[in-house]
């Protein structure tokens, strides 16, 4: 019922009575302005600011909705209705210019084509009209009575468009509630697990912020840009309708207010839950299109090719979906025979991908505060005592091989270490543990190395590392086994 009432609120905003002094004219104004210049500023966070836009923009939408009333009668210069609405347009446009030109960072690169459809639909219809608002609001711009119908034939040319009764037409695939909408995008996501290409999801019915997420791989900063555009050109709806409004005896659309904060109320937790979404599938799908980009051919170990497919990788991650991690690979080569893998981890920061294009891979992203330095200090702290809990293991499990190494299983010596040495993964210890076993086709042939390629984000890596090789004898193949601990 409080939502409810919230939304009524701000559906019907009165414009000032002929009995409104000049005063409470201007706190009005003053107040929209205070409500505009705080949308500017935002959080710095760009989903958060969208939620809190919402909260703010009634009381620019009832300074807007005078303003027209004010321009029509063409005020003459010098007096206070004349300066106040001069004064009260200049500050706007101060604003609103800040507003446009915050990020120069351009979420359509790569993209024009896709979006070219938005262009033409949302973004010039609302930049041409709004271009005609602030002429026809300007005190300093003399209006004729054919100027001002000419601006009301705009208004229902514009209320037959994107000012229609869905309130802001360029969310397509419209949902009644936040359950339907997420559930329909989870299920799409889900695709991506299988054999159906992730571009495939961008098909069909147009969906712009959902086809900007698949097209970009879910890349924080084109989403942070969008949001950003999108918030502006919903207070461009809004000034719009408004002034259109008066236009009309019972405005245009009387839900159209309540339907822009239903899009600010939903939009920012439907992209804050589809971003958390994109992992791990979708950071996995980054990972193996650069190595597939760089190494041409499967099971090919190129290591410099390797290493910077990592590398690559690493500086994707750092803006797909949720930010404030941080991201390392392991890459293993992974022959058809002779070879096994075993993999064991606590948490749901890992993603372990077995076979693709030849190769064993296992993906760990690490929650990381790049502002905070305690937890960078406790990081750090953290990695050196795992350090020399790796360097302990070392010997240990050296030890406890050589009744086990030759188990037909890798599983079964992954039991045989824990029965023996306890459990290498737990909450204050190592989140992963991996082995990688190979043996040699003949015996007496020399044991050979597996080859493999480690990526940290700086020098804490947080994979540890060790060999272990059993030479074997005329009945045994020599055996070389990698073991691997993720902190």
């Amino acid at each position: 019922m409080l939502f409810t009432t919230f939304i009524v609120c701000l559906a019907f905003f009165p414009s000032w009575s002929s009995t409104t002094t000049i005063d409470e004219k201007a706190g009005i104004l003053d107040e929209g302005l205070k409500a505009l210049r705080k949308m500017t500023t935002g959080t710095g966070d760009p989903f958060a600011s969208l939620k809190d836009f919402g909260q703010d923009i009634g009381k620019f939408m009832r300074a807007t909705s005078s303003i027209y009333a004010i321009a029509e009668k063409n005020p003459p210069p010098g007096s206070d209705e004349y300066k106040m609405l001069n004064a009260f347009n200049t500050q706007v446009s101060e604003i609103m210019k800040k507003m446009d030109g915050d990020d120069e960072y351009d979420f359509y690169t790569g993209l024009k084509a896709s979006f070219k459809e938005y262009e033409t639909e949302v973004t010039l219809p609302i930049e041409k009209m709004k271009n005609y608002t602030d002429m026809i609001v300007d005190p300093e711009i003399k209006k004729t009575e054919s100027d001002l119908r000419n601006y009301r034939r705009a208004c229902t040319s514009a209320r037959e468009g994107f000012l229609n009764e869905d309130g802001a037409s360029m969310l397509k695939n419209n949902f009644s509630t936040y359950e339907e909408a997420s559930k329909a995008f989870f299920d799409e996501i889900l695709l991506g697990r299988g054999n159906k290409d992730i571009w495939d999801l961008a098909t069909g019915d147009r969906c712009y912020i959902r086809e900007l997420m698949v097209r970009t791989t879910f890349n924080h900063r084109r989403i942070d840009s969008f949001v950003k555009k999108l918030k502006n050109q919903l207070k461009d709806l809004e000034y719009i309708h408004e002034n259109c409004a008066k236009v009309y005896a019972t405005g245009i659309y009387p839900n159209f207010p309540a339907n822009i904060i239903l899009v600010l109320l939903y939009t920012p937790k439907w992209i804050d839950e589809s971003m958390s979404a994109a992992w791990p599938v979708i950071h996995n799908h980054i990972f193996h299109d650069q190595i597939r980009n760089l190494v041409k051919q499967p099971e090919n170990f190129d290591r410099k090719m390797l290493k910077k497919a990592s590398e690559l990788t690493s500086s994707i991650l750092n803006n797909t979906g949720i930010t404030n991690y941080k991201y390392e690979m392991l890459i293993v080569k992974a022959p058809k025979k002779n070879f096994q893998f075993h993999f064991a981890n606590l948490t749901n920061n890992f993603y372990f991908d077995e076979g693709d294009f030849g190769f064993n891979t296992i993906l760990v992203r690490r929650p990381f505060n790049y502002s905070n330095r305690m937890d960078q200090w406790n990081l750090e702290k953290k990695m050196r005592r795992l350090a020399d809990y790796a360097d302990e293991l070392k010997i240990n499990i050296t030890y406890e091989m050589k009744d086990l190494y030759d188990s037909a299983k890798i599983a079964d010596i992954a039991e045989g270490l824990k029965n023996k040495l306890g459990s290498f993964v737990s909450k204050n210890g190592f989140q992963g543990f991996a082995i990688a076993r190979k043996w040699e086709k003949t015996p007496f042939k020399a044991c050979s190395a597996i080859d493999d390629v480690q990526f940290s984000y700086d020098s804490f890596s947080a994979i540890y590392n060790f060999t272990y090789q059993n030479s074997g004898n005329m009945l045994q193949h020599c055996e070389t086994f990698n073991f691997y601990f993720f902190s």
